[in-house]
């Protein structure tokens, strides 16, 4: 059944079906599997928006849910207000993000505090 992806095995079914129609369709906009080809596409970015690489830097994930709210330092600082030096800092992995540091950016991203934090 073609329907958002709740798990891993049904992203990577879903993976699979999106290489076999990227195959079949060959960049041809006026394929008939056009359509379902946009649809599959859409679910996977859905799914790796609400679930990004568990194991990556905080840096890392602090840019990935930047990017993925689209929102710039300055815009971030404004509304957390955590200084945007202080944000440079983190994104540049200068700085290591702090437990409360890691608690504002997990609140204003509705995000886990675990994703800003190593443990």
């Amino acid at each position: 059944m073609l329907q958002p992806s709740q798990n891993e095995t049904h992203y990577d079914q879903i993976s699979v079906l999106l290489d076999d129609l990227l195959d079949s369709t060959r960049g041809n906009p006026s394929h008939p599997l056009r359509g379902l080809l946009e649809i599959v596409t859409k679910l996977i970015e859905d799914f790796d928006r609400a679930h990004p690489l568990e194991l990556s830097k905080p840096h890392e994930m602090l840019a990935w849910y930047m990017e993925n709210k689209a929102v710039n330092q300055v815009q971030l600082a404004n509304e957390t207000g955590i200084d945007q030096s202080l944000i440079s800092k983190h994104l540049q992995h200068k700085r290591s993000i702090s437990k409360n540091d890691a608690k504002v950016y997990a609140q204003f991203f509705d995000a886990p505090v675990t994703a800003f934090f190593e443990i």
